[in-house]
């Protein structure tokens, strides 16, 4: 099943596809409320953080029917050389296709 799940994600180029939408809700978050994206970044520049993939997996949802299935990526993000961090988690139907994403900052 890890295997399947491995290959899902790799066909789907999910991984690639929830970075790149994290650049460009943070970048879209700091146009768009610099004053918030300031205070949960502390000032840091977005070529200032870092990041990598935390976690990647499936959530089943509407037991036992199971109608309702997504594959969750999670971004962790820190502000280098500075301390603190936030997730951004990416959820992707299984056919690929983006669904949502959420912050935690």
């Amino acid at each position: 099943m890890v295997e399947q799940l491995k290959e899902f994600i790799s066909n789907n180029n999910l991984h690639s596809k929830a970075i790149d939408r994290f650049w460009a809700m943070i970048k879209l978050w700091q146009k768009d409320h610099p004053e918030e994206y300031a205070k949960s970044f502390r000032n840091t520049p977005v070529e200032g953080l870092d990041i990598f993939i935390h976690e990647i997996g499936m959530r089943v949802y509407d037991w036992p029917n199971c109608n309702s299935n997504l594959v969750r990526v999670t971004i962790y993000a820190s502000r280098f050389g500075r301390g603190g961090f936030s997730y951004y988690s990416c959820y992707f139907s299984l056919t690929g296709e983006y669904v949502s994403d959420s912050w935690n900052a």
